[in-house]
C-alpha cells in the first residue's frame, strides 16, 4: 500500500510545478487543455531501477486534471506467481484524480528520486484524441494487459499514446533509427547495483535481447523515453515546449555504462574448478580431499543441471521471449545432473563411476561449442560472463576425473592386500 501512494503522490506533481514556475503560456486560452508526461527517476528497489512515468492532462483553468499511468499489478490477483513464472503477468492501467497530498509528495522527494516534467506541443484535437484513447484503454474491460519487460511496459504503452495521438509520428520517426545499444545492454546498466540480480538476468536471457534496437524499441526505458521526446520534432516545431526537473537525485542515478565484471566471474569458475583440480592430483590417498571433491563437484553439478532444467522449462513452457533458444544451455546442461549421480559413485571407486569420465567430456566439450557457436550463422549472444565462469569448472571436472586420480573408496582394506600393495 505503501508503494501504491508513493506512486500517487507523483502523479499529483504536475499541477503544482506549473502553478509555482509561471510555466503556463500567457496564449492559453480558456480552457484549453495542457498534457503533461511526468517522469520518475531510479528508486532503491530492484523493480524502481529503470524509472516509471505518466501522462497527466490538466484544465489550468478549472484545476481539473488527471493522470494515466500503466503500472498497476495486484499481488492477489489469482494465480499472479503463476503467471509471472510463465510470463503472463497482468499489468493494468491506472486513473488518478487530482488531490493534493504534501505528505506523499515529499515522501517521494525523501527518498531522492529524479522527478522530470515535460509539457508537450500538442494541438487541442491531439489532446482530445489522446484523452479518448487514454479513456477507452481505461475502460474494464481493456485496461488490463499482457506485460512484457521489453514491448509491453509502463513506457511503451506511454509512448504508443502519445504515438497514437500524433497520428504515427513517433513510430515513423523513430522505427528506423537504428541505435549502438540493445535490450540487454540496457538490462545489464539497470541491474548493475544488484550483483544477484545481474547475474540471475545474464543467465535467463538469450540472444533475443542482443540484437540492435531502434529509438522506438529504446523508449521501453521512462527515462530513455523523455531524453528522445526532448529532441523530437513533429511539423518543424519542438514535441516538448517546456522541460523542468523538479527534484534531483543526489545517489540514485544509473551507470552510463554496463559494468565489467568478466574477471569476477572468472575468479570464481577458476575457483570452482582449481578446487576440483586441486583434489583430483593429489599425490597422496586423503579423505579430507577426496570430500572436499565430492562436495564441490556435486554442488556444481547441481546448480548447472538445475539451471539447465530451468532454461528448458523457459524455452518450451513459458511465454518469456527473451529466454527462449538460450545458449547457456551449452554451459549449464541438463547433463549435469547425471554428473551429479555419477560422481558419488567414481569418488568411492565404485564400477558405475566409470561413466563419469565421458560425461565430463561431453559437458566440457558443449562448454567449448558455446564458444564455437560464436563464428557460426546462428544469432550472437553476450555470454562471456557466463562463458568465463562455467568453462573453467567444466575443465577443472574433467581433469579431476582423469585416470591416475586414486580415490579413496572408503572401503576396508584386507592384511593381503596391505602386503600385496
Amino acid at each position: 500500500m505503501t508503494t501504491l501512494m508513493k506512486c500517487l503522490a507523483l502523479l499529483l506533481l504536475p499541477l503544482l510545478a506549473i502553478l509555482s514556475s509561471g510555466a503556463q503560456p500567457t496564449t492559453q486560452a480558456a480552457g484549453e487543455k495542457v498534457v503533461l508526461l511526468m517522469t520518475f527517476g531510479p528508486g532503491d528497489e530492484v523493480y524502481e531501477r529503470w524509472g516509471h512515468n505518466a501522462i497527466v492532462i490538466i484544465n489550468p483553468v478549472t484545476k481539473e486534471q488527471t493522470a494515466y499511468h500503466y503500472g498497476v499489478f495486484d499481488f492477489d490477483q489469482p494465480n499472479f506467481i503463476g503467471r509471472f513464472i510463465l510470463g503472463r503477468m497482468l499489468y493494468a492501467m491506472g486513473i488518478y484524480p487530482a488531490e493534493f497530498v504534501d505528505a506523499w509528495i515529499q515522501d517521494y522527494i525523501a527518498n531522492d528520486r529524479d522527478v522530470w516534467m515535460q509539457k508537450l506541443n500538442l494541438t487541442q484535437p491531439q489532446i482530445n484524441r489522446l484523452q479518448a484513447f487514454l479513456e477507452e484503454n481505461y475502460k474494464k474491460e481493456n485496461r488490463n494487459y499482457l506485460y512484457e519487460y521489453y514491448r509491453a511496459n509502463c513506457s511503451t504503452k506511454v509512448r504508443d499514446a502519445l504515438d497514437y495521438a500524433t497520428a504515427g509520428q513517433l513510430q515513423q520517426q523513430w522505427g528506423q533509427v537504428w541505435t549502438d545499444s540493445s535490450y540487454r545492454r540496457l538490462t545489464r546498466i539497470g541491474s548493475a547495483d544488484f550483483p544477484f540480480v545481474y547475474t540471475g538476468l545474464s543467465f535467463v536471457l538469450s540472444s533475443n535481447v542482443d540484437r540492435p534496437i531502434t529509438l522506438w524499441d529504446k523508449a521501453f526505458v521512462p527515462m530513455l523515453l523523455r531524453e528522445q521526446l526532448s529532441h523530437l520534432e513533429i511539423n518543424g516545431a519542438p514535441f516538448v515546449s517546456l522541460e523542468k526537473q523538479l527534484h534531483t537525485s543526489k545517489h540514485l542515478q544509473l551507470v552510463p555504462q554496463p559494468p565489467q565484471w568478466i574477471r569476477y566471474y572468472l575468479g570464481i569458475g577458476l575457483a570452482i574448478g582449481g578446487t576440483m583440480l586441486w583434489c583430483g592430483f593429489r599425490f597422496s590417498r586423503s579423505k579430507w580431499s577426496d570430500r572436499v571433491m565430492l562436495l564441490m563437484g556435486m554442488a556444481w553439478s547441481f546448480l548447472a543441471g538445475f539451471g539447465g532444467l530451468f532454461l528448458l522449462f523457459a524455452w518450451f513452457c513459458t511465454d518469456h521471449i527473451s529466454a527462449h533458444a538460450n545458449q547457456n544451455l551449452l554451459l549449464f546442461s541438463p547433463l549435469s545432473m547425471g554428473m551429479f549421480v555419477l560422481l558419488p559413485l567414481a569418488v568411492k571407486g565404485r564400477p558405475k563411476g566409470k561413466w563419469a569420465l565421458p560425461l565430463a567430456r561431453i559437458l566440457l566439450l558443449l562448454a567449448v561449442l558455446s564458444l564455437v557457436v560464436k563464428i557460426g550463422p546462428v544469432p550472437r549472444q553476450w555470454n562471456w560472463e557466463m562463458i568465463a565462469l562455467a568453462l573453467p569448472a567444466h575443465l577443472g571436472l574433467m581433469l579431476a576425473l582423469t585416470p591416475g586420480r586414486k580415490f579413496d573408496d572408503s572401503r576396508p582394506r584386507t592384511a593381503e592386500s596391505v602386503v600385496t600393495a
